[in-house]
């Protein structure tokens, strides 16, 4: 990748909201340049913190699992199964717009440092960052702790059913 092409990757992930560690990454230019790039467009240093590292435990959270499944049918959408085994910077960035365009108006979102660090966790096939496809309707999901034998969204309208049924069949008497 060129210089140019470099800075431009570095910039566009800045402005999508990721961290200087993971624009740095990703461009692979120098620490100095990325936060004086962070700091042009924010006007302000990059947040801190750590990416997850223990995948089951960090999908566990509700405000996380949910946000990330939607980021992750995005993201198979654009990459396919090269997602399985190759880690595409400009990929992960599209489809991290896509996600984030979609779903504008949800309360909970993901960032763009967060859906990097899984699309990078699945490339490297690190533990807990499993990828699964649903038998009912062909999504891919990660499931965390949960061993789910189906996507979480075919899981929720098979549970929406049962009670629907069920409330039918109590009311019928």
């Amino acid at each position: 990748m060129d210089t140019v092409k470099k800075y431009e990757l570095c910039e566009e992930y800045i402005r999508y909201g990721a961290r200087v560690t993971t624009a740095k990454l990703v461009s692979a230019i120098t620490n100095t340049k990325a936060v004086m790039m962070y700091r042009s467009i924010h006007g302000t240093g990059s947040e801190t913190g750590r990416d997850p590292q223990k995948w089951a435990n960090y999908l566990s959270k509700p405000y996380v699992y949910g946000p990330m499944q939607k980021f992750l049918l995005c993201y198979w959408k654009l990459a396919g199964e090269a997602m399985l085994d190759d880690l595409d910077h400009e990929v992960v960035l599209s489809a991290y717009k896509m996600y984030a365009g979609i779903y504008l108006n949800d309360e909970q979102k993901i960032g763009l440092t967060v859906a990097w660090s899984a699309a990078r966790a699945i490339a490297q096939k690190e533990p807990g960052a499993d990828l699964k496809f649903c038998p009912d309707c062909g999504r891919v999901y990660m499931h965390g702790k949960r061993a789910l034998k189906v996507c979480p969204l075919c899981l929720k309208a098979k549970e929406a059913f049962k009670n629907a049924k069920n409330g039918l069949s109590a009311g019928a008497l």
